[in-house]
């Protein structure tokens, strides 16, 4: 379990740094980058469903 913490804070830590690249990077890679992140914090929020 602690494993599964451990990876879901790691995943949201990885969507707080794309969200400050998508900040400063053009119109459609930011929106790339903010869709990544959204994946990334919604597997975190998966992770911790299912622990």
């Amino acid at each position: 379990m602690a494993r599964t913490d451990t990876h879901a804070s790691q995943l949201r830590d990885r969507a707080d740094e794309i969200d400050q690249l998508a900040a400063h990077a053009p119109m459609h890679i930011g929106n790339r980058l903010r869709a990544n992140a959204a994946r990334l914090r919604q597997a975190a929020a998966t992770a911790e469903v299912l622990r």
